[in-house]
């Protein structure tokens, strides 16, 4: 797994999850405590913001697997063109 282009290996690899993980429950759990109906305005634009952000990461994930497909696709039709002649 590659994390800011430097190898990770197992080892780390274990802690990373762990911290993520600790940090996604320790999110959750400030959001229960500290969550109302969600009435006030702060409340709103912090999860318009968070479904922004997700939006965004979802975007970036497709685009990064379109641009990934239409590499292979080109390296075949390369591939398969040098071959030909």
């Amino acid at each position: 797994m590659l994390i800011h282009g430097t190898a990770v290996g197992a080892k780390r690899l274990g802690w990373f999850l762990l911290a993520v993980g600790v940090a996604g429950l320790t999110a959750s759990v400030l959001v229960v405590v500290f969550a109302d109906k969600g009435a006030h305005p702060a409340a709103r634009m912090a999860r318009c913001s968070m479904g922004f952000i997700v939006a965004i990461v979802w975007i970036m994930a497709i685009a990064d697997e379109v641009v990934n497909v239409l590499k292979v696709r080109a390296r075949a039709l390369l591939s398969w063109r040098l071959h030909i002649r």
